[in-house]
């Protein structure tokens, strides 16, 4: 049954012209890049975010024009309005008397009746403190453009950390698939020098343990490899499965000082922005708390009319004229709450000062590993080469029984230690370029093929390669 379900799959793949298992495909660091700012969740809810803002920056500012209200009611009257008119009240005259001449009662009888009110009214010492409004809520805009950036700088980051953790299980999987070949290599030489009489029991056995070390750090790196792709195409707002192969070209040499990097720091974090944003925000409360020390003031236009209730009276009433709300006295009310505004301007002031501070402190540190992980990298580098030829001359001597099988597997054990701390190392030095690019600030608008300069030695080859020179 197996058999023929594989056969109809490789039928069918044939007849549509498509592959019958997934293709890996290259992916660089700047297409990864792309796909995280076009995909990921956290990055499109927090553009969302900004489109908020941009909406309330609107509907503020329609605050500032006039305001138009209508309101009214209709319905049967639940009892008799009664008007009454008494005796005189429309005057008294030589030749009528008095009109009317006695009391009156006019009722309004039950039926379907209701009054309208329609009021215009425009702002007008407001206008300085909707003003402020409207900058506060352009500021509230900034910060949420701040924030996104925030979210994407982070997103970015662990998407440059987890590419280069990735190149580098790439380039360990090639260390292990060499230290595994020389695994296999020193367990014969064993099982030929028992066979021989030159090399001891115990020492067959010690060549058996290192091949099977060597194949189960090949099948962890492999593991490892996987699960790195599956995060970062979760990051990417791919499907877990898609396959791909990272790519490391070589490019110039990245080079950047201490004091540029501080420099940029500076300049490019979005959370200093924020803080600064924040600052300008609570001078703007300031402002807007003192100026409701001003009555306010508004030009209203009204009319008011009733429908079907009476002929005796006026079916509308319409007036123009100022409105005036104030409140003189509020007993120190407005004064306590503009100073506690003005503290919390003040404290806001020192906390900008401090994460400047920080974000200095921050690029200064990352930009030192950074710069240690090369210099310990380029030692690893050194030292592998160094080990690797130190097997070669032992190999070759044993060939020649120069040299005991003990020392062949000292050797190997020194090799492959070295291609380990390599392969690390080279991790070491991606990871610390991606912490270094979220300490100075940069997000998508840094040119991430500086990061592949930096992951490859100058001769252009990488780690791997110089642990499969045998």
């Amino acid at each position: 049954m197996m058999f023929l379900k594989t056969i109809k799959y490789s039928l069918i793949s044939w007849l549509v012209g498509l592959p019958l298992f997934p293709q890996a495909t290259s992916l660089s660091l700047a297409e990864a890049v792309s796909r995280t700012l076009a995909q990921n969740r956290d990055v499109l809810s927090a553009k969302l975010a900004v489109q908020v803002k941009e909406n309330e920056t609107l509907a503020a500012k329609t605050r500032r024009w006039p305001s138009l209200t209508t309101s009214g009611q209709v319905g049967p009257l639940l009892n008799r309005p009664t008007l009454t008119f008494t005796q005189g009240t429309l005057g008294s005259f030589p030749s009528t008397g008095p009109i009317p001449a006695t009391n009156r009662d006019i009722s309004i009888p039950r039926k379907i009746s209701g009054y309208g009110i329609s009021q215009a009214s425009v702002p007008l010492t407001q206008q300085w403190r909707l003003g402020l409004n409207v900058k506060a809520a352009r500021e509230d805009e900034e910060v949420a453009r701040a924030q996104a950036s925030e979210v994407r700088g982070a997103a970015v980051g662990r998407v440059r950390s987890l590419y280069f953790q990735i190149a580098a299980l790439d380039s360990a999987q090639k260390v292990a698939k060499a230290q595994l070949e020389a695994a296999e290599e020193v367990s014969r030489l064993a099982r030929d020098g028992v066979a021989q009489g030159t090399a001891l029991r115990a020492d067959e056995t010690r060549a058996d343990a290192r091949l099977a070390q060597a194949k189960a750090d090949s099948a962890n790196i492999a593991a490892d490899l996987q699960d790195g792709i599956e995060q970062l195409n979760l990051l990417m707002g791919d499907t877990l499965d898609a396959q791909f192969v990272v790519t490391t070209d070589q490019r110039e040499e990245f080079s950047l000082t201490q004091e540029e990097a501080r420099q940029r720091a500076v300049e490019n974090r979005p959370e200093l922005k924020e803080g600064k944003i924040r600052l300008d925000q609570a001078n703007l409360s300031v402002r807007s708390k003192r100026l409701e020390q001003i009555p306010d003031l508004n030009f209203v236009v009204s009319d008011l009319y009733f429908l079907n209730t009476s002929n005796y009276l006026p079916n509308q009433i319409a007036s123009a004229g100022l409105s005036l709300s104030w409140e003189p006295w509020d007993w120190g009310r407005k004064q306590h709450e503009a100073a506690a505004l003005k503290a919390k301007e003040e404290q806001q002031r020192l906390a900008v000062a401090q994460m400047e501070q920080q974000v200095k402190f921050e690029a200064d540190r990352a930009w030192r590993e950074y710069k240690r992980s090369n210099r310990t990298w380029q030692a690893s580098q050194l030292a592998t080469r160094s080990a690797e030829e130190q097997l070669r001359v032992v190999k070759e001597r044993y060939t020649r029984q120069a040299a005991l099988l003990r020392d062949l597997l000292e050797a190997q054990t020194n090799w492959e230690a070295a291609g380990q701390t390599e392969a690390r190392d080279l991790a070491a030095v991606g990871t610390a370029w991606a912490n270094l690019q979220t300490a100075i600030g940069n997000d998508e608008r840094s040119n991430d093929s500086e990061a592949n300069s930096n992951f490859r030695n100058p001769g252009g080859s990488n780690a791997a390669e110089h642990v499969l020179r045998r």
